[in-house]
């Protein structure tokens, strides 16, 4: 007869076996699925030339204005996160959506992700297709690289557009006692984690929203959500990504008392629930506008444009139709 003790000792060692042995299950049947999985022959959009790297961008629409797409961190795929807003968006603009170096398809890169590596690489490859008169619609992290973007390239931007934007004071403001950065790290590693034994793949075939933030109202193609489960189960956790979220609070830092030029006219979008969590949410996104520009607060999380995609379309146009009016007005 076993004690106790040798009981209770007994029983943890079979339970740990018994996850043990279904790690090593999941992981080598996720390995034999990952390799019959070809990236190569999965391809969208088009190929820009950045320097020695390659971004990949997607054109939709045949407007004399020009409005360029740019994704919040770890966005699996932006050209596919974002076509059901720029499909909407594509009936009033050339809308161009940008995939930055590390995500999506584009290239990975060893180079340093502050702020200006960043916009510089942005800029490049909108001024290698040949545009130097646009608007921009940036979410989450986006928004604080156009922060010196629009300082930079101020004759280019004819509006800014943010949605849900990173703002300098974010960190402080939040009351968790948790950095950003240390969380999104924690996510990164966990999602590596989840698709070594295999539990990503079994979560993207059960329910992809789950792990990728996607519109559910949208029909995407069988082409499209292959390369969806291409990407997020062997593309989406690179060191490019990682390079990048170690860098936000030297990229907050960089931009703490910046403001958008007087001459971009901005218009923001701002989540109810980041409105909940940070308290100054909508403070923090008026400090870092010279004039008195619109902020919407839409009923919603972090990622409205899957949500609120109709009522940010609507809000837009109405904007850009009075901007144009402001112009004819000022030109009699």
């Amino acid at each position: 007869m076993l004690s106790r003790k040798e009981n209770e000792l007994l029983n943890i060692i079979c339970s740990f076996t018994v996850v043990m042995v279904i790690i090593m299950v999941g992981a080598m049947w996720n390995y034999r699925k990952s390799r019959k999985i070809n990236p190569s022959r999965k391809r969208y959009g088009k190929k820009v030339k950045v320097g020695d790297k390659y971004m990949r961008v997607s054109i939709m629409g045949k407007s004399s204005k020009v409005l360029l797409i740019l994704p919040g961190w770890n966005s699996i795929s932006p050209i596919l996160e974002f076509k059901p807003l720029a499909e909407k968006l594509s009936e009033y603009f050339t809308v161009i959506t940008i995939e930055p170096l590390g995500y999506g398809l584009s290239d990975r890169t060893e180079r340093l992700r502050g702020t200006c590596n960043i916009v510089e690489e942005l800029h490049r490859c909108v001024e290698n297709l040949g545009y130097c008169k646009y608007y921009i619609l940036a979410h989450s992290i986006s928004g604080l690289y156009c922060l010196e973007w629009c300082r930079q390239y101020e004759k280019e931007v004819e509006g800014f557009i943010g949605i849900d934007i990173s703002v300098p004071g974010m960190e402080e403001a939040n009351l968790c006692p948790i950095k950003t950065s240390i969380i999104c790290k924690i996510l990164l590693y966990k999602n590596w984690i989840f698709n070594i034994i295999g539990i990503n793949r079994l979560l993207f075939f059960i329910n992809p929203y789950k792990i990728i933030h996607l519109d559910k109202k949208y029909q995407y193609s069988m082409e499209e959500r292959d390369i969806l489960e291409t990407l997020c189960l062997n593309g989406s956790i690179n060191k490019t990504m990682l390079a990048e979220i170690n860098q936000l609070n030297n990229n907050l830092l960089y931009v703490e008392m910046k403001k958008f030029p007087e001459s971009i006219p901005v218009y923001q979008f701002l989540s109810s629930a980041n409105c909940k969590i940070i308290s100054t949410w909508k403070e923090l996104h008026i400090k870092i506008l010279v004039t008195d520009n619109p902020i919407i607060i839409l009923e919603g999380s972090h990622y409205l444009h899957l949500e609120q995609k109709d009522s940010i379309v609507n809000h837009i146009i109405k904007w850009i139709r009075d901007l144009d009016e402001g112009k004819r007005n000022c030109s009699k």
